[in-house]
């Protein structure tokens, strides 16, 4: 069996002291009840920090294997029998995560779908079932395996990549206030207030400096950057029911979105 030797205890009362406190976080509990808002993303965050710890100490050790803590990069094809638990579910629950359609609109929700399914009810018990591995079964013992880390690797993998998505979907919405800027600028706007409010508006937007804010990858700290942002086009319709009065017409208006969900047919510059 792929039991890591020698583990801090220290690293496993922390592991263990996350699961068994939910609520408690003067206990070292999770903050957020499982399943509820906030959760999945306070997963997402605690499962990478730990694997960080993890890391700082057992890269120092001698005959340290890194091919065996190496993140998976895919669902490792022998988990994928029926002995195993493998269903039509799990495929499913497995291309959602892996092409973001139909798409998460947050980190947290794609951290609670991930830890409240196919972690929670399948991962685990698959990985100890097929490994003969049984410290897999239980949280108080999982971190002890090799195991481990390959399958929370995967999952920080996943986390990446709908960053990633999100950073490409931020980048489309501030090329897209400019466009935005450049048809208002060229409007005859009677309306004053109208378009002082739509200036006020833009400006709510997120900046060319703001493109930063949707980096990610590798063991980093990938953002949230949805949980920010509201699509531009929702922006300025919005605007443009509370003014009462539409002023750009809808083949003017941006398409955004395509980035994160596939692409569509984008409307051209007048």
């Amino acid at each position: 069996m792929p039991t890591i030797p020698n583990y801090p205890a220290s690293l496993m009362d922390q592991h263990s002291n996350w699961h068994l406190h939910p609520g408690h976080p003067e206990l070292g509990g999770r903050t957020f009840l499982m399943g509820a808002p906030g959760s999945g993303l306070e997963f997402f965050t605690f499962h990478r920090d730990f694997l960080l710890h993890f890391h700082t100490w057992y890269d120092a050790q001698p005959g340290n294997d890194q091919n065996a803590v190496a993140p998976w990069t895919v669902i490792p094809p022998e988990l994928k029998v029926t002995a195993a638990g493998w269903s039509t579910t799990w495929a499913q629950h497995e291309t959602r995560i892996t092409t973001n359609t139909p798409p998460f609109a947050t980190a947290d929700e794609l951290g609670i779908f991930i830890e409240t399914g196919i972690h929670n009810n399948f991962l685990h018990n698959a990985a100890g079932t097929i490994y003969n591995e049984p410290l897999l079964f239980n949280p108080m013992t999982s971190p002890r395996s090799t195991h481990f880390y390959q399958l929370h690797g995967l999952i920080s993998n996943w986390w990446n990549h709908w960053a990633r998505l999100q950073k490409g979907l931020g980048k489309e919405i501030i090329d897209n206030k400019h466009h935005i800027k450049e048809v208002v600028k060229d409007k005859d706007i009677s309306d004053k207030h109208l378009h002082k409010e739509l200036v006020k508006e833009l400006e709510k937007l997120p900046k060319e400096k703001d493109k930063d804010v949707f980096e990610g990858g590798g063991f980093g700290n990938p953002v949230d950057p949805m949980g920010v942002l509201h699509p531009l086009s929702q922006r300025v319709a919005n605007l443009e029911q509370s003014m009462g009065q539409a002023f750009i017409r809808a083949s003017e208006r941006p398409d955004v979105g395509a980035t994160a969900t596939g692409p569509r047919q984008r409307n051209k510059r007048s």
